[in-house]
């Protein structure tokens, strides 16, 4: 047994098979939801990543980025709400983010319900990406993407 919960869980959750082409993620998403394809836009949309990225200084992942351009905000099953940037919107997303990091997912971790998972900016740290529809975040409902920290940009 190792240290920290985090060190458990390092290694335990191998998939049969990843997907590291945005444009497969998101075919095998749709394969899996049914009627998601259907929400689809018929062109993507042109988001300012810059802002995102540069706001929260970090690369974000090539497959969140493409669900976003392809994509509104959508629910899943009417518990899963996945909160997506929209064109013009990227500054109030960012917003929202940095709110869930310092009031929501700060205080899991103070209270140690993160299963010593750490927060961004740590490297590795969480980043906010969805959580449940109407119900206040709680370490439970708020689920969050695994980021690898970049340096701030100057």
């Amino acid at each position: 047994m190792n240290d920290t919960p985090t060190d458990d869980l390092i290694g335990t959750q191998t998939p049969a098979r990843r997907l590291t082409d945005p444009d497969e993620a998101i075919a095998a998403l749709e394969r899996a939801v049914p009627g998601l394809a259907a929400h689809r836009r018929s062109e993507p949309v042109a988001l300012d990543w810059a802002v995102l990225e540069e706001g929260l200084g970090t690369a974000l992942p090539a497959d969140y980025k493409r669900l976003a351009e392809w994509y509104p905000n959508f629910v899943l099953g009417d518990f899963l709400h996945v909160g997506l940037p929209g064109p013009g919107r990227e500054r109030y997303q960012l917003d929202g983010i940095r709110e869930t990091l310092t009031e929501d997912l700060q205080d899991w971790w103070e209270h140690d319900m993160t299963a010593g998972l750490r927060l961004y900016p740590a490297p590795g740290g969480l980043l906010p990406w969805a959580g449940h529809r109407g119900v206040t975040a709680t370490p439970s409902s708020r689920l969050r993407k695994h980021t690898r920290a970049c340096p701030r940009p100057s």
